[in-house]
């Protein structure tokens, strides 16, 4: 008996972990959802593995940030929330300095990601592209 109720404490918190990730899925979709309209989105996170912070911004065809979000990501039982991010709107994705902008270490990281993945995306001048030829064999084309 003792040990039915050890394993159902241990589950208690593994049960709240997974709700507060699927809010925070929620989450994330609904501001990428709310910042589509604005323009391109584009995001940047502070780490690879779990990272704690991510950084989600709408920027028009010339690199212009027109609206953008950041989220604390979930940490043990502390749920995610998002916040605005008024301090980068009107600036260029190209020229923009994640040092000048904010002290948080986290979010200058976040920063510094979302910078390299815009440009990342804007030198590829064209993606790769697989296309079935048949459905037995699959050609990819080069760029």
């Amino acid at each position: 008996m003792f040990g039915f109720d050890l394993i159902g404490l241990l589950f208690i918190p593994i049960i709240i972990w997974m709700y507060l990730k699927m809010r925070q899925g929620k989450l994330v979709n609904n501001t990428v959802k709310e910042l589509e309209a604005s323009g391109e989105i584009y995001f940047g996170q502070d780490g690879e593995g779990k990272p704690k912070m991510m950084v989600l911004a709408a920027a028009n065809r010339k690199g212009e940030i027109v609206d953008a979000k950041g989220i604390r990501l979930v940490r043990l039982l502390k749920p995610a929330a998002a916040f605005d991010f008024p301090e980068v709107i009107g600036k260029n994705l190209e020229d923009l300095a994640p040092s000048k902008v904010t002290r948080d270490a986290e979010l200058r990281a976040a920063l510094k990601n979302l910078k390299q993945n815009y440009n990342r995306l804007k030198s590829e001048k064209e993606p790769k592209i697989t296309k079935r030829v048949s459905s037995k064999r699959i050609v990819k084309r080069k760029t």
